[in-house]
């Protein structure tokens, strides 16, 4: 499929580097054996639970939406194994490798994909970068930083669960004229993602399935192994 690749930097599509570097913390009550750094547990494991509530909430937002039941989506993301992860991410200062490589456009902050799972909540930093593609043009159009404010993006299993009445959308992270060659880019992500024993089958929606059931465990499995 190809509208699931997930980078395509990552998969040799494109011949791009993608400079950034992450940290992710998976749900505490299952992943027992990770190692979170001294001092970030205070703040990160509490700050998973709480970004993990909101992206319930927006996914019975999305049901309700389909006249659907209010648990339809949220049900099937907790209780379970799951690979919902919050993810600290840092895009150094284009500095750092050079600032005439990455004008020669052989470096970028992270290379045009589509997220995987089902929401995606992002908090970016005041440095911008983030651009969304127009699917009916194809051209790039900037998402500013606001204070205080979530991006919510669409993933590729949400996408299939919806028979596309909910589309995932390519985004990239670029460098911002005048701001990132000197300074670093932080950005907090959970990638939202169901419970790796649901079968998802596309809803109907009075069109024809554009998908047929996947398991989210071997769909993670598959995708996770082409990047």
């Amino acid at each position: 499929e190809k509208a699931d690749i997930a980078n395509l930097s990552l998969t040799g599509k494109r011949e791009f580097t993608d400079l950034m570097e992450s940290f992710q913390v998976a749900d505490p009550a299952f992943a027992h054996d990770q190692t979170i750094p001294p001092g970030l547990g205070d703040s990160l494991v509490p700050l998973y639970y709480q970004q993990q509530k909101i992206g319930l909430e927006l996914l019975e937002l999305c049901a309700e939406s389909l006249n659907l039941s209010k648990d339809y989506f949220s049900k099937d993301h907790t209780g379970r194994r799951h690979r919902t992860v919050l993810r600290v991410t840092r895009y150094p200062a284009l500095s750092s490798v050079g600032e005439d490589v990455v004008l020669e456009g052989e470096v970028t902050r992270i290379s045009p994909h589509r997220d995987l799972g089902t929401l995606t909540l992002l908090h970016q930093d005041d440095q911008g970068g983030l651009e969304v593609q127009d699917p009916k043009s194809n051209e790039w159009v900037p998402v500013p930083p606001q204070e205080g404010a979530l991006v919510i993006n669409v993933g590729n299993l949400l996408m299939r669960w919806t028979n596309q009445e909910f589309r995932s959308s390519v985004h990239r992270v670029v460098p911002v004229p005048g701001k990132s060659v000197d300074n670093d880019r932080f950005s907090v992500i959970m990638f939202l993602n169901p419970c790796d024993d649901v079968n998802i089958t596309p809803i109907n929606t009075g069109r024809p399935s554009a998908y047929e059931t996947a398991n989210v465990g071997e769909y993670m499995d598959c995708k996770l192994t082409q990047i």
